[in-house]
């Protein structure tokens, strides 16, 4: 819905549809291996995303 209005390719939206679910699958994967809640993993995982952007910022 969101790429018919923003005027987006139907390839578009179903790459963005595979790093979508290939991302769950990591929150998932990660959520597994430490034996915890997916909602945590995927909070663990956001968090490390947004200090690893800020890494990248700080260093211009």
């Amino acid at each position: 819905m969101y790429s018919e209005v923003s005027g987006s390719s139907h390839q578009g939206a179903l790459a963005q549809t595979e790093r979508i679910y290939d991302y769950t699958l990591q929150v998932l994967d990660k959520a597994e291996q430490e034996n915890s809640h997916p909602q945590a993993a995927a909070i663990r995982q956001a968090q490390e995303r947004i200090e690893s952007v800020g890494r990248v910022k700080s260093t211009y």
